[in-house]
C-alpha cells in the first residue's frame, strides 16, 4: 500500500472564519476485472456554527457564526437543488459548496454528523 499527501487547496472566507477540512482521496484496483476505484472522503468541521440566538454571541464571534450558517444555508440549497433534479445547482454561492462540488454529484453518497 502506498500513501501519497498532497496540498489541494486552501480554503479561505474571511479573517473570522474557521473551518478545518481534511480530505483523503482513496484508489485501489479491482482484482478480478482489474478496474481503477477511486474515492474521496471530505471531513469538515464548522467551527463556530450555532444557533446564534441561544448562544449570546457578540462581535467577532457572532460574525463568524453568522458566516458559517449562511455557508450551511448554501449547503442546503446545492443539496435541495440536487434532490429536486433543477437545470441550476448553486455551488458557487459559498465556497464550501465549491470545495464539495465534485462530491455532492447524483452518484454520491454524502451523511452529516
Amino acid at each position: 500500500m502506498r500513501i501519497q499527501c498532497r496540498f489541494i487547496g486552501e480554503l479561505t472566507c474571511s479573517p473570522l472564519c474557521v473551518y478545518s477540512v481534511l480530505t483523503v482521496h482513496v484508489q485501489g484496483r479491482d482484482l478480478i476485472s482489474g478496474a481503477l476505484l477511486r474515492g474521496s472522503l471530505h471531513l469538515v468541521d464548522l467551527a463556530g456554527s450555532e444557533r446564534v440566538d441561544r448562544s449570546e454571541a457578540t462581535g467577532d464571534r457572532l460574525k463568524e457564526a453568522q458566516h458559517i450558517n449562511k455557508s450551511l444555508s448554501a449547503l442546503g440549497d446545492v443539496i435541495a437543488a440536487l434532490a429536486q433534479k433543477n437545470s441550476h445547482v448553486p455551488y458557487r454561492n459559498s465556497k464550501l459548496t465549491q470545495l464539495l462540488q465534485d462530491s455532492l454529484g447524483n452518484c454520491h453518497l454524502y451523511g452529516f454528523l
